[in-house]
């Protein structure tokens, strides 16, 4: 990409990896005449870096927005629970409500699900074996977990080369 093109031109997020390098330098580049800023670099090309640079930005807020999205972060765990787990329809009961919640007292897991004690008891024995829930003692409330096995399945997109699925770019707000 050549430098002085603007803002506008530029698609949002790096094209390779020595891009980010390749930009630092042009905006490093010495003054163009009398009207290019006051001191020694060109003030044209940082604001072209400038304005890359907060597209990029934009770009990854943009990414991380829609891979944490509770709803559908919750959709794709409920799922992956639901076929690691066929016919145990409380299992993904209990991840939603931690999820939604943060965390969950091993006591509250037969009220989140309904099942007699000894049920839940199992139910969450096989979450936490499982790795999808975890707790930081034997006897102490469950938060969520993101085992690295399912990665792909919970944030597809995330670990990988392939083009992204992001909602449209919201209009810039007016200064």
């Amino acid at each position: 990409m050549a430098i002085g093109r603007s803002v506008a031109d530029w698609p949002g997020g790096l094209q390779d990896p020595a891009e980010y390098k390749e930009r630092m330098d042009a905006a490093d580049q010495p003054r163009r005449g009398d009207r290019d800023g006051r001191g020694n670099l060109s003030l044209s090309t940082l604001k072209s870096f400038t304005g890359w640079f907060l597209t990029v930005m934009l770009d990854q807020i943009r990414f991380t927005e829609a891979m944490f999205d509770l709803t559908t972060l919750q959709q794709r765990y409920t799922r992956l629970i639901a076929d690691r787990y066929p016919g145990k329809d409380r299992l993904p009961q209990m991840v939603s409500h931690v999820l939604r919640h943060g965390e969950m007292a091993r006591g509250d897991a037969r009220f989140v699900t309904g099942a007699s004690e000894r049920s839940a008891r199992s139910d969450l024995g096989d979450l936490i074996g499982g790795g999808f829930l975890k707790s930081a003692t034997p006897k102490g409330a469950v938060r969520i977990a993101f085992p690295l096995d399912y990665r792909e399945r919970l944030f597809p997109n995330l670990y990988t080369d392939a083009a992204p699925v992001m909602p449209a770019a919201a209009s810039p707000p007016m200064v």
